[in-house]
C-alpha cells in the first residue's frame, strides 16, 4: 500500500508538476520521493540539500550515524 501511495504521488508530480512538502522519519521513503531533504535534530537544520548530496555524501554526523545507519540494506550473497 505504502509503495502505491508514494508512486502515485510521483506520478502526480510528473504529470501535473505539483509539489510536495513531506515529513517523514523514514530516510528510505526520503530517499525515494524526494528531489531535495532537510535533516532536521531537535527542531534545528542539520543540513540540507539535493537528496543526492544529502543522502549519498552527508556531512552531519547525525545523518550518517543515526538516520542513514538505521535505513535496512540489502546485501548480496556474494558480498557477505
Amino acid at each position: 500500500m505504502q509503495a502505491q501511495i508514494l508512486n502515485l504521488l510521483l506520478q502526480l508530480h510528473r504529470e501535473l508538476g505539483i509539489s510536495y512538502l513531506f515529513i517523514t522519519h523514514n530516510i528510505g521513503v526520503a530517499e525515494y520521493i524526494a528531489d531535495d531533504v532537510v535533516v532536521m535534530r531537535r527542531g534545528r537544520v542539520e543540513e540540507s540539500g539535493s537528496a543526492d548530496a544529502v543522502l549519498g555524501h552527508p556531512q552531519s554526523k547525525y545523518t550518517t550515524r543515526t538516520l542513514l545507519a538505521a535505513v535496512p540494506r540489502v546485501v548480496s550473497a556474494q558480498a557477505a
